[in-house]
């Protein structure tokens, strides 16, 4: 994971380095640096470098215009040109260039040696790496082995993450979706996406650490009183529609607020049970809070999976195996039914049938269960078990 440009722009003394064009690339990430006087070199970027050239490769074959260009096709970050003896002044050209595509250009004079700016992005690179790996590890061991503190709390506490402050976890899953099926993107695109939430983090100034687990990626963020526009899981979300492809998607969900390191566990047990029930109601790309779940929080409390799938096969299940065998739709009118609170004129208005036809449903749907639906307790029954499904 590398560093933001913006910031190690910032550790350098401005009369080493001046930003000259694309000050709006100036939020890219930064993998590693190379040296790049020829085409030939600027064939071997991967993407996210910062390339470096003094312009001695610089000839009638090649303008220093066309290995600025080359460097940009292959997705470097930015470009740093030394001003000296090979390239006397940037032409405007590549000021141009450089200002269209968002691609920063930098001017270093001569006298300035370049090793040493290379340097410096490399430390701050590698010292971003290891902050990243360091304490992601640590949290991820806070979440799952929470009792043997000894494995994560002094690397917190070294990183600033004290246990007298406020957590919030969201479990974050990319998928694929073919033929009304949601299946988990590659591993490949799923770092992809990791990279640019992290990213987003840094340049945001956003405190998100990023673990995984499995196909799932763990954020974990400071509980902080923020406008909504500025919580990080708000611009997580937004980020993300954006970038996503239409055959891509994702689910979050949010936990409960942690209150201190050793409440994680909780946190994450709730966000991951809300992601899922966000993937169960069909919430692709919204963000679930926990707290904003109502009745739906009684059941996220019960462990006991056979018990949920229990209950459920007292209650609904008869009519949605009746319903698939008849081709009909009992469910649907209970369901709104009961959301209508027992109102079978507002039920028949949502679902566009006469209230006759409500009538005769409701009057089927208690044969199927053997339930008397006028009855208020019967009702609440079958309302949570209608909530029970989403989860089993």
């Amino acid at each position: 994971m590398g560093a933001v440009l913006e910031k190690i722009i910032g550790q350098i003394d401005k009369k080493e380095i001046r930003l000259v064009a694309g000050a709006g690339g100036m939020k890219k990430p930064v993998e590693w640096v190379h040296m790049v006087d020829n085409e030939a070199i600027a064939d071997f970027l991967v993407g996210g470098e910062v390339a470096f050239t003094t312009g001695i490769g610089i000839g009638p074959e090649m303008s220093l215009y066309d290995l600025v260009k080359r460097v940009y096709e292959r997705n470097a970050s930015g470009m740093v040109i030394n001003v000296g003896p090979y390239v006397a002044r940037i032409p405007e050209e590549i000021l141009d260039f450089g200002n269209e595509h968002d691609f920063p250009v930098f001017e270093v004079p001569w006298e300035v040696h370049m090793a040493n700016l290379m340097r410096i992005f490399c430390e701050e690179i590698t010292r971003t790496q290891q902050r990243v790996m360091e304490v992601g590890t640590a949290f991820y061991n806070a979440i799952f082995i929470p009792k043997q503190e000894e494995l994560y709390m002094p690397a917190l506490i070294q990183n600033g993450y004290l246990d007298s402050q406020r957590y919030r976890i969201a479990v974050l899953q990319f998928f694929k979706k073919e033929k009304n099926q949601y299946l988990p993107v590659s591993q490949t695109r799923r770092e992809i996406c990791q990279k640019k939430i992290q990213y987003l983090s840094e340049w945001t100034w956003q405190d998100i650490i990023i673990c995984t687990e499995q196909e799932q990626l763990l954020l974990v963020a400071r509980d902080e009183e923020k406008e909504p526009q500025k919580d990080p899981f708000v611009l997580i979300v937004s980020e993300m529609r954006r970038m996503l492809p239409e055959n891509e998607c994702f689910f979050i969900g949010a936990g409960s607020v942690a209150e201190g390191i050793g409440s994680l566990e909780k946190s994450y047990q709730m966000a991951r049970q809300t992601m899922r029930l966000g993937m169960a109601r069909g919430m692709e790309n919204q963000l679930q809070r926990y707290e904003e779940l109502g009745m739906y929080q009684i059941f996220l409390q019960i462990q006991d999976a056979e018990w949920l799938q229990d209950f459920y096969g007292r209650t609904i299940r008869p009519l949605k195996e009746y319903d698939a065998l008849n081709h009909s739709n009992l469910e649907e009118v209970l369901n709104c039914y009961l959301r209508c609170d027992g109102s079978v004129q507002e039920t028949a208005q949502k679902l566009f049938v006469h209230r006759n036809t409500i009538n005769y449903k409701l009057r089927k749907i208690g044969d199927i269960l053997d339930r008397d639906l006028t009855s208020f307790p019967v009702r609440c029954e079958l309302f949570m078990g209608l909530l029970a499904e989403d989860l089993c």
